[in-house]
């Protein structure tokens, strides 16, 4: 259950990458690759692809990176807190009456889930008391552990989201600011007249944007 909302945040995620993907950007960027007068320029190309896959790079990073952070709490809780398989069973058995919720977490279909919360404290190395605090805590504030669960997951989607906003952002202004430079490397060759090699004349001109971000 928790793995599964783990792996649906991520989900949503990529769909939103997909969804979102700047394509006229994307046709702008082909389009660089052509000179003004419709010629093919390889420096050009070569500059634009190696910007397109580190663009490509940077937006594969973006659900990796949230598989991380969730990962990451996931595993501390598993670890220090509660077992994942436990905590789900909890939560499976759940009543919004305590007395029949801790009767479920005893003699439900799962058995004495508090004993098996023992044996994780044992093997964590918590002693019997901190065991049994830590279980009631978890259980009297499950409310507030829950609502700091979806927060938690709101705050890795919008922070997803706002590095890819922001990668998406810096790529496009990128393929701008080369489209005008590129004019004006164009207008340039057209003041350059008589001079009958156009990929010399391409190589002269397009080497000072091509050293250029």
């Amino acid at each position: 259950m928790i793995r599964t909302a783990l792996f649906i945040l991520v989900f949503l995620l990529a769909v939103s990458i997909v969804a979102t993907l700047p394509y006229p950007v994307l046709r702008f960027a082909r389009r660089n690759c052509r000179r003004l007068d419709g010629s093919f320029s390889r420096l050009r190309m070569r500059k634009e692809l190696r910007h397109l896959v580190s663009f490509s790079a940077e937006v594969l990073m973006v659900p990796i990176l949230a598989f991380g952070l969730g990962g990451s709490v996931l595993f501390a809780v598993n670890r220090y807190l509660i077992p994942i398989p436990l905590l789900e069973k909890t939560i499976e058995l759940f009543d919004a009456s305590f007395s029949k919720w801790d009767q479920n977490m005893e003699t439900g279909k799962y058995g004495d889930i508090g004993y098996d919360y023992g044996d994780f404290g044992e093997s964590a190395g918590y002693s019997e008391s901190t065991s049994y605090m830590l279980r009631k805590t978890l259980k009297h504030n499950w409310l507030f552990v829950t609502l700091l669960f979806i927060a938690f997951g709101i705050f890795v989607y919008w922070f997803t989201t706002r590095y890819y906003l922001y990668i998406v952002d810096e790529y496009r202004k990128g393929v701008f600011a080369r489209q005008v430079r590129y004019s004006r490397v164009d207008e340039k060759r057209a003041l350059d007249g008589g001079i009958q090699d156009v990929e010399a004349l391409d190589n002269r001109f397009d080497r000072r944007a091509f050293s250029a971000k």
